[in-house]
């Protein structure tokens, strides 16, 4: 139910915050594409399928890979991935979504410069 109400909340939130004067500059470009991540911590019991952080952390947990495609405003990926694994390591499947002349925001984590050359 929270994968089938995600994209409805957020492409909400993204018809009501995106001004005129933004829209028309991203008129320059074909897509738009907004990528994160998110950590969700799950019962520990499931430990044995979603290996969690350690320490102080939940013993179980999953990280959900977001892209969202801010002109048609939907998720052109959502994905499930080890809470263990890095943002970097995912940047390559960012890179084989897109087009010439797409646009991508992400943060540092995502940060692979051999991901970024294939981009370029």
């Amino acid at each position: 139910m929270l994968k089938e109400m995600l994209p409805w909340v957020v492409a909400y939130a993204a018809k009501h915050s995106v001004t005129t004067e933004t829209v028309e500059v991203l008129k320059q470009v074909k897509h738009v594409y907004i990528c994160d991540s998110t950590l969700l911590s799950l019962p520990d019991k499931l430990q044995t399928i979603f290996k969690g952080l350690g320490g102080i952390n939940a013993k179980a947990a999953v990280k959900i890979q977001l892209m969202f495609s801010l002109m048609e405003r939907k998720f052109r990926s959502i994905e499930l991935c080890t809470a263990t694994g890095n943002d970097s390591n995912y940047t390559a499947d960012i890179a084989k979504n897109l087009s010439l002349m797409d646009l991508i925001l992400i943060d540092l984590g995502y940060f692979n410069a051999i991901a970024f050359r294939e981009i370029a």
